[in-house]
This record gives C-alpha cells, sequence and structure tokens, in this order.
C-alpha cells in the first residue's frame, strides 16, 4: 500500500550488520542495547520518525524475517510487500519512542513483533484454513475445467497459453479454496497473529536483532510435483472403473481442443468492429497480471504443470 504522506521524505536505513553486496550478515561483537527504563515510560510525544530498513536485495523481509525471493512472487509484490512491511515496522519502532522506549530497543521490539505476527498469523491460516481451502480446491477445480470452455476460453486464454480448460481449473481451484479456506484461515490468522505479537513481546524475541532466515519456510511452487500428481490422479480415475474413466477421458479431451476452440472465439472477436483492440487490450492486461502480480503468476505455474500433467 502507498506509504503515508509523513513518510514522503523520511530517508530509508539499511539493515544493520548486513553486507548488501555479498548478502550475507556478520554478528556484531557486542549485541546489547540500552534496555527499558520503566521508570522513563510516558505518554506518547513528538519524535522523529524511525527510518524504514531496506530489505536485502532479492529478499523479502517481513521484521526480524528474511526470505529469499519465490518463484511464485513477482518483482512488484515483493517490493511492494517490502515497502509496506518496512513502512509498518517503522510505524511501531516511533511509537515505542514516543513513549520513551530507546530507538534501538524500539526496533528490536517492533521487528520482533513484526515477524512474530506474521508467524502466528501464518501458522494459525494453516492450521484451521487450509483443510477447508483443500475441500474447496477440489470442488472448484472440478467444476471450473468442466465449464472452462464455454466461460474461460474467449474471455482469459491468450494466444500461445495455456489450454482454457486448465486455466479454468486452476482458477476454479483458486475461487473454491478461497469460498471456503479464506474465511476460516482469516479466523485463524488474526488469532494466531495475535498469539504471535504477544509471545513476541512477552518472551523478549529479537533480543539479538539478528535476521532470521526463514526461506525454507516458504515453498516455491514445484511444477514436476503438480504434473505427477495430476498424472497420478487421472491414472488413478482410470483404473477405478467405467465412471472415472469418462471423468478422466473429459478431462484430457477438454483440454485438448482448448485451444481450437480458443482461437475460433478469437478469430470471431477479430472479424468485429474493433475486435483486434479488444484482443490486444486484453492479451496487454492478462501479460500484465501473469507477469506483474503474484497470483497471476502463480496461476500461470499451475497451470502450466497440470496442462502438462493432462497431456501425458
Amino acid at each position: 500500500m502507498p506509504p503515508p504522506a509523513e513518510y514522503a521524505n523520511v530517508p530509508s536505513q539499511p539493515l544493520p550488520n548486513w553486507d548488501y553486496d555479498s548478502g550475507t550478515y556478520t554478528a556484531p561483537a557486542d549485541y546489547s542495547v540500552a534496555p527499558i527504563d520503566y521508570g522513563n515510560i510516558h505518554l506518547p510525544g513528538p519524535v522523529e520518525i524511525v527510518a524504514p530498513i531496506i530489505a536485502p536485495k532479492e529478499k523479502g523481509r517481513i521484521g526480524d524475517w528474511v526470505f529469499e525471493q519465490k518463484t511464485w512472487m513477482s518483482d512488484d509484490d515483493l517490493a511492494r510487500t517490502n515497502n509496506t512491511s518496512a513502512v509498518i515496522e517503522s510505524q511501531v519502532s516511533t511509537f515505542y519512542a514516543s513513549i520513551g522506549v530507546p530507538v534501538d530497543r524500539a526496533s528490536r521490539i517492533a521487528a520482533a513483533q513484526l515477524a512474530g505476527g506474521a508467524g502466528g498469523a501464518l501458522a494459525g491460516a494453516a492450521a484451521v484454513g487450509v483443510p477447508a481451502a483443500t475441500v474447496g480446491a477440489l470442488i472448484g477445480g472440478t467444476i471450473g475445467g468442466t465449464s472452462a470452455l464455454g466461460l474461460f476460453s474467449p474471455v482469459l486464454t491468450p494466444i500461445g497459453a495455456v489450454p482454457a480448460g486448465v486455466v479454468g481449473t486452476a482458477t476454479g481451484a483458486g475461487i473454491g479454496a478461497a469460498a471456503l479456506g479464506v474465511p476460516a484461515a482469516a479466523i485463524g490468522a488474526v488469532g494466531g497473529g495475535i498469539a504471535g505479537v504477544a509471545a513476541a513481546t512477552a518472551y523478549g524475541a529479537g533480543e539479538l536483532g539478528e535476521p532470521v532466515d526463514v526461506s525454507d519456510q516458504i515453498p516455491d511452487i514445484d511444477q514436476p510435483a503438480v504434473t505427477t500428481q495430476t498424472q497420478n490422479v487421472l491414472t488413478d480415475w482410470e483404473n477405478s472403473g467405467p465412471v472415472g474413466q469418462a471423468v478422466a477421458t473429459t478431462v484430457r479431451d477438454t483440454v485438448a481442443v482448448a485451444p481450437a476452440i480458443d482461437q475460433q472465439a478469437r478469430d470471431f472477436v477479430a472479424a468485429q468492429p474493433g475486435g483486434e483492440q479488444i484482443i490486444e487490450q486484453v492479451d496487454t492486461a492478462l501479460t500484465d497480471f501473469f507477469t506483474n502480480a503474484s497470483p497471476g503468476l502463480a496461476s500461470q505455474l499451475i497451470s502450466d504443470a497440470i496442462g502438462a500433467g493432462t497431456q501425458a
């Protein structure tokens, strides 16, 4: 989100002890900062804004958390995440400084709380939301895939892109997961986030102010695994009897004919007055979505993998 107006002229600061050229952290000889003197705590007063911290190159940073950019994270979204996280951390640090907490200590508390809140939210969302999202994805993917030719082909699939049936399945799965998973995940995230912030504060997390690499906790999209899983599911259906065979055949046939149907739809639109301009506008918008938006990039990766699985 855009930074508040008061940050327009506030310079950023580097992450302490981080070498931006080599991408490495060097632990200081002395981690100590001034402790909190609770006798000096007072009502908020005017203080200088604590400068936001610049994230390491090609990495995400949320408080104490640092992670490698994943395959499904677009450059634009990574930058927006880092900028928003840095401003929120700065606002929390500035608040603590305004009530009498030394700035160095305030910054460490803010970084720990931001990471703790994010970690608690992710844990809560995973615990509550993922099971519901899985059910929703299965339902939505089935509906989306079977309706793809009639609904998604002339609208969503650019020339040379993934087959419309694959787009329909991926889109349907996303909608289904969102419909069932997001509300449950939101509840879990709120509760987990509150717990994470409380834990980070209560136990003094971030006492050292050292970045913690959590890259292994944030997965990439494993396209070969998705392709293999798609192949296995279709094979299981084909071996399950006449009904399963019919469903698997329908899925494969739908994906196979989708490009031809898509081209027919494009030819029809192009033949109409202004049709070429409409197609160009749609393709431009879709290219931007699949390139610069993480949901689009992720859906493209998943769609490609599913498409490969259905054609095997």
